[in-house]
């Protein structure tokens, strides 16, 4: 029966898949200093085993492997050197903690209607959560501004993709609203994007909320405020 077993020795990160029979391609050794930040990489190792597909098998918080000069680091906890599977590839790689996490969860939606009526910014949506990793469950989501402006929204987790059918079937249709007494205040900072929050290991994720879901040049597809005039604001 075969393992995946992976170590990191002398700066080397060593991904193996131990078995009777091993051959060259059971063995993948990577110089941890040639990783590049933020890099998907897929491993040449392969499962073998269906009860190893969806796990994390390195993970270890460090800060001692080079960046390129100029490198910005994203929001989303402690950079990490990890190796997981998803599916059936083992990927590995030296992320935030947050978008190690991406790479595996995943947030599907589709907005009905997004307004500013009765004192609150109330949106509709059809969504829900994608999770395979066996160990680290979501534990929360909210619909986000800012620290100050969050409303809990009780999304329901899969561990693949459903069928449209299905979401509609199953109830995953939400009607959330936040209220604009808390978005007008001194401390909301008011540029920020629509993002649902999820939750997964104690480490927030944000999951940008656009009207449209597109995949380039996400800047100009991001949902905005809908304008109105609430106490003599605008």
């Amino acid at each position: 029966m075969s393992k995946i077993q992976v170590e990191v020795k002398d700066r080397v990160l060593s991904i193996r898949c131990e078995r009777e029979r091993m051959t060259e391609a059971d063995t993948q050794e990577i110089d941890i200093d040639s990783i590049i930040y933020n890099v998907k990489y897929i491993s040449t190792v392969h499962s073998h085993r269906k009860k190893e597909q969806n796990q994390i098998f390195y993970w270890e918080k460090r800060d001692d492997i080079p960046l390129p000069p100029g490198t910005v680091i994203n929001d989303g906890g402690d950079l990490v050197l990890f190796v997981m599977s998803v599916g059936g590839e083992i990927l590995y790689g030296y992320k935030t903690e947050g978008d190690a996490y991406k790479m595996a969860v995943k947030f599907f939606y589709r907005v009905a209607s997004i307004r500013l009526s009765g004192g609150y910014l109330r949106l509709v949506m059809a969504a829900y959560v994608v999770n395979p990793l066996k160990d680290f469950p979501v534990e929360s989501c909210s619909l986000y501004v800012d620290e100050n402006n969050r409303v809990p929204v009780k999304l329901k987790t899969y561990k693949n993709k459903i069928s449209v059918s299905r979401v509609i079937k199953e109830k995953n249709i939400y009607s959330i609203k936040m209220p604009l007494d808390g978005l007008l205040s001194d401390e909301t900072q008011i540029n920020n994007m629509l993002n649902m929050m999820v939750c997964v290991n104690g480490r927030d994720i944000p999951f940008r909320i656009a009207l449209k879901q597109v995949k380039e040049n996400v800047r100009s597809f991001y949902a905005p405020y809908k304008s109105c005039y609430y106490k003599g604001f605008a």
